[in-house]
């Protein structure tokens, strides 16, 4: 995430040992005239009275460091805030200053929780069962009667919607199915001339009942309402007559001893007599009852049942052919289907647990499959007729989970029907870190649950058991808002919005640092090589107290401001604990700019100058005797001492301090 912390304006360096250099300069002309008169006379041995014993220090060696300080601020680093990915009503936000860990709420929409994870991805998308998106469509005729809940897995076997209560059963199986599967393949023209012939005696039996009622009517005599009735009738019966004059013309063409063809003819002879049925029947009602009108009644009634009897030969000659035609097949012994579809269709079924006679798999659908189709269908309620018709069946490659129903219960079963979350598996880093995040909060489906990137059925037992302990809807899907995934937990440092205010996707709701409180400092480009990462420095707090720090981080890019450029520096405290409740507090850094090891020193007051230039240290030699003997003066130290190099001089002599 990106940091945009705010930096402190620069100060100028605050050597806090200036005072040294006036020390050192008062000593040198304190001391002139004792060292111009002993160099002088040859002399750089002499005695100390008895009663004027000097202040001794060591000779040691030690490493030396000088310090500057620096203005800082003590408090926290800012990284992208935390976004709504819904639009509602804020109805519950953390306050200022509370830190969440994994598993709470940030803050919810509509009581719906956006509740943290820790994972580097951020979340990208919604997680459930499957990585595509597949629409289920409706391939059987009817209404739906039963469709699952959003969220619902559906396994293997498991019904995935009714239609007229038939059941429409999920099987595993790589393609989709495309025809009916049954022990042969129907004859589909001679199938379809019967259906044209049952329609016919259909039309040839109303046409009775009309004829008979008309008839009854004329004896009664008509009602205004009757008479309405009448012309609508005549109305509706031409129309029908030229309805079935034109399907008549676009089935017979040149072939007219079809039986589709017979069929035709029947029913415009049935639309005619029905069309004179109206008309007369109207007529009747419009003038003075007569017999010519009974008789022509009589007459259409004998018609209709005349054509009644002829539809039904129809039928009953069109069932023969259709035995005989069966009774062909049969000694024929024709090939039965076979396919990957009907290979697929075994497998699930064995999968099952149904049991196949003979120990070879068929690739075919034999009577043997038609035995295990028909087992299958008597136990999931469907019509136990050994025949899979197209749209009984949806073959998928796994299980799948209901996203959203299309089309409710009641509904004609036509056009989409379900979004479901099917095909391959969902897997990936956002899957893993999920799965990671589960386990780490208990939720590890008994133990079954592996945080291996793939959302399996375990996965989605644990995520069950997640959505309920939060406050989630538990519909097994984890939707794009609902978790935010971060590296650790956060520390809320504002609220951009409150409770009861309206939200919009995409917008900020809480401002977070995940690291704890720094000491942030703007670095003057002239000391930029003052400071690296994970150097030791120390924090003045505003109740004086020092507390070591480590560098954190240094910007490789200046700051140009009026004072000049400057590099932000961010230095986390050795103990965070000493920074809570400090916000924004002022501090001072004080840092080594500069270094030696392992030199010899002594303290800077007990460097004399002489007058021929140079510096020299009165050396103790015992019995009350001093010598003056020459060094060369090197690093000067923050902590009063400064480096001495001589020949004559060792670690462990003692010289004077005035």
């Amino acid at each position: 995430m990106a940091n945009q912390p705010a930096s402190p304006a620069p100060n100028s360096l605050r050597p806090r040992r200036r005072w040294i250099w006036l020390l050192f300069l008062g000593l040198v002309a304190a001391a002139t005239a004792v060292v111009a008169f002993a160099w002088g006379s040859g002399s750089c041995l002499a005695p100390a009275a008895a009663n004027d014993l000097p202040n001794l220090a060591e000779v040691i060696v030690t490493d030396l460091t000088q310090q500057e300080s620096y203005d800082g601020t003590l408090g926290s680093v800012q990284d992208d805030p935390i976004l709504a990915r819904l639009a509602g009503t804020i109805t519950q936000i953390a306050a200022a200053g509370k830190t969440i860990q994994q598993g709470q709420s940030l803050f919810a929409i509509d009581d719906r929780p956006m509740v943290l994870l820790y994972g580097e991805l951020p979340a990208y998308r919604d997680i459930a069962i499957g990585e595509d998106k597949i629409i289920v469509a409706g391939q059987l005729p009817g209404q739906v009667t039963w469709a699952p809940e959003p969220g619902t897995v559906i396994q293997q076997g498991d019904v995935l919607y009714r239609v007229d209560d038939r059941p429409v059963i999920l099987l595993y199986g790589e393609q989709p199915a495309y025809r009916d599967l049954a022990l042969t393949e129907p004859d589909l023209t001679a199938i379809a001339s019967l259906a044209a012939a049952d329609a016919s005696v259909a039309s040839a039996e109303a046409s009775c009942q009309s004829a008979r009622a008309q008839l009854e009517e004329l004896l009664a005599g008509p009602s205004p309402e009757t008479l309405a009735q009448a012309q609508l009738a005549v109305d509706q019966a031409r129309n029908s007559l030229w309805a079935a004059q034109a399907n008549r013309d676009a089935i017979c063409g040149q072939d007219d001893d079809s039986a589709a063809c017979n069929g035709a003819n029947a029913t415009v002879a049935n639309q005619e007599i029905a069309v004179q049925l109206a008309e007369i029947s109207l007529a009747s009602m419009q003038q003075a009852l007569d017999d010519e009108a009974i008789v022509a009644s009589q007459a259409a009634v004998e018609a209709a049942e005349a054509q009644l009897a002829q539809a039904q030969a129809s039928v009953e000659a069109q069932l023969a052919a259709l035995s005989d035609e069966q009774t062909a097949l049969d000694a024929e012994a024709v090939a039965p289907q076979a396919g990957y579809d009907v290979v697929q269709l075994v497998e699930a079924l064995l999968e099952l647990g149904y049991g196949l006679e003979g120990a070879q798999q068929p690739a075919a659908f034999t009577p043997a499959v038609q035995a295990l189709v028909e087992n299958w269908q008597a136990d999931t309620g469907a019509e136990a007729d050994g025949v899979v018709n197209l749209g009984e069946v949806l073959f998928a490659p796994g299980p799948v989970q209901v996203l959203e129903v299309l089309t409710e219960p009641g509904s004609p079963a036509t056009g989409a029907l379900l979004s479901v979350s099917g095909g391959r598996p969902a897997s990936g880093e956002d899957v893993r870190q999920l799965e990671q995040a589960l386990l780490d909060l208990g939720h590890d489906a008994d133990g079954a649950l592996l945080a291996d990137g793939v959302y399996d059925l375990d996965t989605y037992q644990a995520v069950l058991a997640f959505q309920a302990a939060v406050g989630l809807e538990p519909d097994g899907i984890i939707d794009l808002g609902e978790v935010t995934f971060l590296p650790q937990a956060v520390r809320v440092t504002d609220k951009r919005v409150a409770a009861g205010q309206g939200i919009s996707p995409g917008q900020a709701v809480l401002a977070i640092s995940l690291s704890d409180k720094v000491v942030k400092m703007a670095l003057p480009a002239k000391d930029q090589g003052v400071l690296s990462l994970g150097e030791p420095v120390m924090v003045e707090m505003p109740d004086l107290a020092e507390v070591p720090a480590t560098v954190t981080y240094v910007a490789q890019n200046a700051t140009v401001a009026q004072g000049g450029a400057t590099f932000e520096v961010r230095s986390a405290l050795d103990d965070p604990t000493v920074a809570e409740g400090l916000d924004e507090a002022p501090v001072d850094v004080t840092v080594i700019s500069d270094r030696v090891e392992n030199v010899m020193a002594v303290p800077v007051s007990a460097l004399l100058a002489l007058l021929e230039g140079g510096y020299a240290v009165e050396v103790d030699m015992g019995g009350g005797r001093t010598q003056l003997v020459a060094v060369e003066v090197g690093f000067y130290g923050s902590d009063n001492l400064v480096e001495v190099r001589s020949e004559a001089l060792r670690p462990g002599d003692r010289v004077v301090v005035p």
